[in-house]
């Protein structure tokens, strides 16, 4: 679809910001990889707000229902405080990116002094989402585009629009 149009080059998932390295694809091969994509800070301003707790939930309702034990989970945020939950809950599954975050709920955009950074960590966020084999997903542009460059991908949306 498409790829049809353009070919991306692999990103240097090998350049890390953090002590940590960032998960490469190869980290997703042999585990069925749940994606979660929470956009928060400046999002409430398109629509409601989802307690972090919610999102928690769903995932741990698409385990139990579909019995999976050898499972990841992808976390791609803006927000540090979403990271440390999801970490506290789901612990060595958990599979990030090292980014920078926001802290302080205040838009990453604007708080962010490497744009050409924040852009590069934010495609390869979508890109591995796009190899996940479930998305759950908060009202965002960068998860829709996961689904552009997977359009197998299963998706659980957990907000909308206002208005929608």
């Amino acid at each position: 679809m498409i790829f049809s149009f353009f070919r991306h080059r692999p990103l240097p998932l090998h350049r890390s910001t953090a002590s940590s390295k960032p998960p490469s694809r190869s980290k997703f091969k042999d585990h069925f990889v749940i994606g979660v994509h929470y956009r928060g800070t400046d999002k409430v301003l398109e629509g409601p707000r989802l307690e972090y707790y919610k999102v928690a939930a769903s995932v741990f309702q698409y385990v139990i229902d579909y019995k999976l034990k050898d499972f990841k989970v992808y976390i791609a945020t803006d927000e540090s405080e979403f990271l440390k939950f999801m970490k506290s809950l789901f612990g060595p599954r958990v599979l990030y990116i090292p980014a920078f975050r926001s802290v302080t709920h205040e838009p990453t955009h604007l708080v962010n002094n490497n744009p050409y950074r924040q852009g590069e960590e934010a495609l390869m966020d979508c890109l591995l989402l796009s190899h996940c084999q479930v998305l759950f997903r908060t009202t965002s542009n960068l998860s829709l585009w996961s689904t552009y460059f997977n359009p197998y991908l299963t998706v659980i949306p957990l907000s909308n629009r206002y208005g929608m």
